[in-house]
């Protein structure tokens, strides 16, 4: 399956953009995660949602950075984060993807930067897998203006490009030689990949100190992806609900 914890990510970033002080937040989010693959349902995840945000550091979820460079305008810095796919076979209710073998989750280690101005947010990342699970590479631009923005109440849509290397797109959406053996699906390596996508999030104080937060994610899949043999879906919509208490 692949949970959408880039989603996350964004929903907790879009957080730590409501104030401008250093403060921790914590709550509980929801997301409702979709899957690509074959026989394998969507499902609930609930996790509690940590962050921080400072001077010289972020943390964010499932991702963590330092900055190299931070004023009203710009930001770049050097993080961490936990990639958003993943594929476990005994999940797939389809025998021939009970033989495939597992997709994990990957770190992903790089940099990311953000430029803020009167006409919208632009916020880029090129990272690389750290992890040792597929040696790829993971690169994202988006661009997003805020139709909405109060003291209380932001609503943001946007739109953007997630790329997936060679070594990436194979470990997640390939079959190998192995693999084509045991369960019958073709061997196929898609090769790069580009997926666009658009999201719409949301914040809302509703107390002096709470927030509720809530994000969507419409993913196209690149035909190379699409075209994978484990693979039943061209697109995904992602959701992430969460409440969170600043400190």
């Amino acid at each position: 399956m692949k949970y959408p914890l880039t989603l996350a990510l964004v929903a907790l970033s879009s957080t730590a953009m409501a104030e401008e002080a250093s403060r921790w937040s914590a709550g509980i989010g929801v997301i409702q995660s979709p899957s690509p693959y074959i026989g394998v349902d969507n499902q609930n995840l609930v996790f509690p949602a940590v962050g921080y945000e400072g001077k010289d550091f972020y943390l964010r979820g499932p991702s963590a950075g330092y900055y190299l460079a931070k004023d009203e305008q710009w930001s770049l810095a050097l993080g961490l984060q936990l990639g958003p796919s993943r594929l476990d076979p005994d999940k797939s209710d389809d025998q021939r993807m009970k033989r495939l073998d597992d997709r994990k989750f990957s770190v992903l280690g790089g940099v990311r930067a953000t430029h803020k101005a009167k006409w919208g947010l632009l916020e880029g990342t090129l990272a690389t897998d750290v992890s040792g699970r597929h040696d790829g590479q993971y690169a994202e631009l988006a661009y997003k203006y805020p139709v909405i923005r109060n003291a209380r109440f932001q609503l943001t849509p946007g739109l953007g490009l997630a790329y997936y290397s060679d070594d990436y797109a194979d470990y997640y959406y390939g079959v190998s030689g192995g693999e084509s053996l045991r369960s019958g699906f073709a061997e196929y390596h898609p090769g790069s990949a580009t997926n666009s996508f658009a999201t719409l999030d949301m914040n809302w104080k509703f107390a002096s100190q709470w927030l509720a937060v809530a994000s969507l994610r419409y993913t196209w899949l690149d035909d190379s992806l699409s075209d994978s043999p484990i693979v039943d879906k061209d697109h995904s919509t992602s959701a992430y609900l969460g409440l969170v208490y600043r400190f």
